[in-house]
C-alpha cells in the first residue's frame, strides 16, 4: 500500500503565519520572535498587508551594534528586502535546494501577492525525515511479502 503524502506546502499553508508591521520596534519584533518561538518573521506593509520583507534572528545578529546605539531602530531598517519567495506547488526537493543555494532558512509562501505562509528549514527536513521512514516501510512491507 502506497501512502500519498499531502504536499508539504499544501500542508503548511493551513497554519497560521507571524507577521510584523515594517514600522515595528526592534524590542516588539524580539519579543514576538520569543513569544512563539519562532526564528522569523515576514514583514508586511501596513497600508497595503502586502509581504515587503523578512527578518530574522541572523538579522539581529548582523545588525547588534545598530540595535545597541539606536534603541528606536524600526522592523523595516534592519529586514531583508529581496524576499526568496515559493508557491504552493514549490516540492520538498525545490525547497531544499533555494535554501541550500541561497543559504536561507525560510522561504515565505506567496501567491498573487498575497502571504499564504512560511516554510522553515526544519519543515523541510522533517519531511525528509517522513519520506525516508515511509520509504522503509514499504521497503519492508515489500521483502515480507
Amino acid at each position: 500500500m502506497i501512502l500519498m503524502m499531502e504536499p508539504l506546502v499544501k500542508k503548511l499553508v493551513k497554519r497560521p503565519c507571524i507577521t510584523i508591521d515594517e514600522n515595528s520596534s526592534i524590542d516588539f519584533l524580539i519579543k514576538l520572535l520569543n513569544k512563539n518561538k519562532i526564528g522569523c518573521i515576514v514583514v508586511i506593509s501596513e497600508k497595503q498587508k502586502l509581504p515587503v520583507g523578512i527578518i530574522s534572528e541572523r538579522d539581529l545578529i548582523r545588525n547588534y551594534h545598530k540595535i545597541f546605539k539606536n534603541k528606536h531602530i524600526k522592523v523595516h531598517e534592519l529586514m531583508t528586502k529581496d524576499i526568496i519567495y515559493c508557491n504552493k506547488n514549490t516540492t520538498s526537493k525545490e525547497l531544499m535546494e533555494i535554501m541550500s543555494n541561497n543559504k536561507i532558512r525560510h522561504i515565505p509562501i506567496v501567491e498573487k501577492e498575497k502571504l499564504l505562509g512560511i516554510v522553515s528549514i526544519g519543515d523541510v527536513v522533517s519531511r525528509v525525515i517522513e519520506n525516508f521512514a515511509n520509504e522503509t516501510k514499504l521497503l519492508r512491507e515489500y521483502i515480507s511479502s
